[in-house]
C-alpha cells in the first residue's frame, strides 16, 4: 500500500479503503503526518469522517472546516459539516452549510433533505436571512418536512427582510400603504411567497399586513393589467388564506362590499382572475353560488384546483368508501359534525420516509426498546390508523411501514374524502379507508400487528372504553401507538376553556374567528401563550385547540392506570426535543421517571403525549 516514490505516500483510494476497513486510527495518523499532502482538501475530508467516526466531533468540524477553506465548492464538505453541526446542537449553522452547498448546483435532493432535518430544529434565527433563497426553494419540495414543524422559524426568517420589516412598522404606526407598491415589493420575497401556499404563517404583525392587503384589495379598483410580480403577491395572500381555513377577522364593512362583488359577479357570469382571487381570500369558491361555473373559466389558477377541483373530486371519491354503520354514540355524533365542518387537518405537504423501514428499524431511529417484536414470515404487516382525518398520518405511515398493509378509519366523511385525494396525489395503493367510529370496531374481525391512534381517544365519551376495543384488535405481542393530551402541559388551554361559557357547544367559525381577533388583542399571559401554538392559526387547528365538542386531558399516572387493565406494556415516548434526549435514553421506558420530569418540566409534552405500547403475552 505504500508508494514511497509519490509525493504522497497515500493515494486517495487507499484512505477510502482503510475508512471503509474501519481503520480510522491509522487514518487519523497518515492524515497528520508527512505521508499525505496537507493543501489537498480531500485529506482533511477523510480526517474529518475518521474523527466523526471516533465520536470526536469538535475535531471532525475544525477538519471538514479546514477543506471547505482550501475548497470552498467541496460539496462533500459542506454536507458533512452540516450533519455533524446538527449532531452538537448548531442547526442555524447547518442551515449556512447546506445554503453554501446549493451555490453550486450538486447533490441537491441530499442537501435539501438534510437543510430541511437543520431547519426543524432551528430556534434562533439571526444572520439566517442570508439563506432565504435556498430556503425559499426547500418550501417548494413537498415531501421533506412537515411545513408545521419549520413555521415558526421560516416565519422569524422571512421578517428579517427589510422590505417586510418597513411594511410591518407602517402598519403598526398605523400609515396608509400604497397598495400596488406593496403588491410589487412583496412579489419578490420568495420565502414569505412560497411558505404562504403551504403553511398558516404563525406570526401575528405578519398577519396584520396581509389582512390590511387583503381588506385594501377588496375596497380597491384594481387595473386590468397588474404586473406578473404583483400578482404573485395576491395569489399567495389567497392561498394562504386557505390553508389558515379563513381564520383573519373580516369588519361587517368588508362583509358587505364582498357580498356585492359576488353578486356583481353572478350577473355578469365571469370575472377576471383578480377579482377571482379576491373572492378566494375571503370565502372558498365553491361555496359560492357561481363557483364552479364561473371558476373553473381560469382551470389553471392554482386557487380554482383546491378550491374546487379537489373539492368535486373528493365528493367523487365518497361515493365508494365502505361504512362500517351509524354513529349511536352521542359525543360521537358531535365531534363527527365538528370535522364535518372543519376537516382536520388541512394539510397541503408532509414529511415521508424516502426509505420504507422494518419494524426493528422504526424502533432503532426512535431509541425505543420493545421487549419482542413478532417474526415476519414474509406477510404485508398490518397497520390500523384509528382516527385518520385527512390522511396525513396513514398516507405516512404507508411510506413508513416495510411491505404494510394499511386500514384507516374515521367518523368524518369529509375528512376522509380529503385523504382519498392526498393518498391519490401521492401514488399510494396499500391504504384502505372506511368511514366508522372506533366503538364500531368490537365486531371488525380483522386483526393487526400495529394500531396508531393519535390525537383521537381523548375526544371520545370514554377513552378507556375506545382504548379496550382498539386492544382486542390486537394480535399477540402486537404494538400500539397512543397519543393523549397532558393535562399538565395545556394550563394555557385550560385558562382559555373558563374565560368561554359553554364552551362545548359548537361553536361557528365566525365565532371562533371573533373570539381569536379578540384574543389577538390581548395582553394576558395565556393570551401570549395561546399564540405559541401553531393551532392558533388556522380555523379547524383552533376549533381543535380550544373549542372542541369534547375533551380529555390525562396525566401520567392515569395511562399507567389504564395501560395496566388492558395489559400492554408502556415501550417509550417518542421524543423530539433536544433538551431532554439525554434523559431519554435512561428512562424512556419507565413512566414514574418520566412523572418527575414532567412535573419539573411541565411544557414537555405540549403537543400531547406521543408513546409506544404492546400487548403483553
Amino acid at each position: 500500500m505504500t508508494k514511497s516514490t509519490q509525493a504522497d505516500t497515500y493515494t486517495d483510494q487507499d484512505l477510502i479503503e482503510l475508512c471503509n476497513a474501519g481503520h480510522f486510527d491509522e487514518v487519523k495518523r497518515i492524515a497528520q503526518s508527512h505521508e499525505v499532502d496537507h493543501e489537498r482538501a480531500f485529506v482533511h475530508l477523510i480526517l474529518g469522517y475518521s474523527h466523526a467516526a471516533t465520536n470526536d466531533l469538535n475535531a471532525a468540524i475544525v477538519s471538514y472546516e479546514t477543506a471547505v477553506h482550501i475548497q470552498p465548492d467541496y460539496v462533500d464538505a459542506l454536507n458533512n459539516l452540516g450533519l455533524l453541526l446538527i449532531d452538537v446542537g448548531r442547526p442555524a449553522d447547518a442551515v449556512l452549510k447546506f445554503h453554501q452547498a446549493l451555490q453550486y448546483k450538486q447533490s441537491e435532493d441530499i442537501l435539501f433533505a438534510n437543510m430541511a432535518v437543520a431547519l426543524c430544529a432551528v430556534e434562533e434565527t439571526d444572520g439566517l436571512g442570508e439563506a432565504s433563497g435556498s430556503l425559499a426553494r426547500l418550501m417548494q419540495q413537498s415531501s421533506l418536512f412537515r411545513p408545521a414543524d419549520v413555521s415558526f422559524a421560516v416565519a422569524k426568517i422571512a421578517k428579517q427582510s427589510q422590505v417586510l420589516q418597513r411594511y410591518i412598522r407602517a402598519i403598526k404606526s398605523g400609515f396608509g400603504l400604497n397598495l400596488e407598491e406593496v403588491l410589487q415589493d412583496l412579489g419578490t420575497e420568495e420565502l414569505l411567497l412560497n411558505f404562504m401556499k403551504i403553511c398558516p404563517i404563525p406570526d401575528l404583525e405578519i398577519e396584520a399586513l396581509l389582512r390590511q392587503l387583503r381588506m385594501q384589495l377588496l375596497f380597491s379598483d384594481i387595473p386590468n393589467a397588474l404586473s406578473e410580480v404583483m400578482f404573485r403577491t395576491v395569489e399567495a395572500i389567497a392561498l394562504q388564506c386557505d390553508v389558515n381555513e379563513y381564520v383573519y377577522f373580516e369588519t361587517p364593512e368588508e362583509t358587505a362590499r364582498l357580498t356585492e362583488l359576488v353578486a356583481t359577479i353572478d350577473e355578469v357570469g365571469s370575472c377576471s382572475t383578480w377579482q377571482l382571487h379576491i373572492c378566494a381570500s375571503y370565502r372558498s369558491l365553491h361555496s359560492l353560488g357561481w363557483g364552479s361555473e364561473i371558476a373553473v373559466q381560469h382551470a389553471d389558477c392554482e386557487v380554482v384546483k383546491r378550491h374546487v377541483l379537489h373539492f368535486e373530486h373528493e365528493q367523487r371519491l365518497l361515493q365508494d368508501i365502505p361504512f362500517t354503520g351509524e354513529l349511536e354514540n352521542e359525543v360521537s355524533q358531535k365531534v363527527s359534525a365538528q370535522y364535518e365542518e372543519n376537516p382536520y387537518p388541512r394539510w397541503i405537504s408532509t414529511y415521508l420516509q424516502p426509505n420504507a423501514l422494518t419494524l426493528p428499524q422504526v424502533f432503532s431511529n426512535l431509541a425505543i426498546q420493545v421487549p419482542y417484536l413478532n417474526v415476519r414470515d414474509g406477510s404485508a404487516l398490518k397497520v390500523l390508523i384509528a382516527g385518520c382525518g385527512t390522511g396525513q398520518q396513514s398516507i405516512s405511515a404507508a411510506k413508513k411501514y416495510a411491505n404494510s398493509q394499511i386500514t384507516a378509519i374515521d367518523i368524518s366523511r369529509r375528512s376522509l374524502g380529503y385523504a382519498m385525494r392526498k393518498t391519490e396525489e401521492f401514488g399510494i395503493d396499500t391504504i384502505t379507508y372506511r368511514h366508522a367510529d372506533i366503538l364500531d370496531l368490537t365486531n371488525f374481525e380483522e386483526r393487526f400487528d400495529v394500531i396508531e391512534c393519535v390525537g383521537v381517544l381523548h375526544h371520545m365519551e370514554n377513552p378507556a372504553l375506545g382504548w379496550s376495543v382498539l386492544r382486542e384488535l390486537l394480535v399477540e405481542n402486537g404494538l400500539m401507538r397512543i397519543g393523549l393530551y397532558s393535562r399538565t402541559a395545556r394550563s394555557a388551554i385550560h385558562q382559555a376553556w373558563d374565560k368561554i361559557e359553554g364552551q362545548r357547544k359548537n361553536y361557528s367559525n365566525t365565532e371562533i374567528v371573533k373570539y381569536r381577533d379578540d384574543l389577538a388583542r390581548s395582553e394576558t399571559l395565556h393570551a401570549k401563550e395561546l399564540f405559541s401554538f401553531l393551532d392558533a392559526y388556522s380555523t379547524s387547528e383552533l376549533r381543535d385547540l380550544i373549542f372542541n365538542v369534547h375533551e380529555h386531558n390525562f396525566s401520567i399516572d392515569e395511562i399507567q392506570s389504564i395501560l395496566t387493565r388492558l395489559k400492554l406494556e408502556f415501550c417509550g415516548f417518542e421524543i423530539q426535543k433536544d433538551t431532554v434526549k439525554s434523559d431519554f435514553i435512561n428512562r424512556n421506558n419507565n413512566l414514574e421517571s418520566w412523572k418527575a420530569f414532567e412535573a419539573e418540566n411541565p411544557n414537555t409534552f405540549s403537543a400531547m403525549y406521543q408513546f409506544w405500547c404492546q400487548a403483553k403475552s
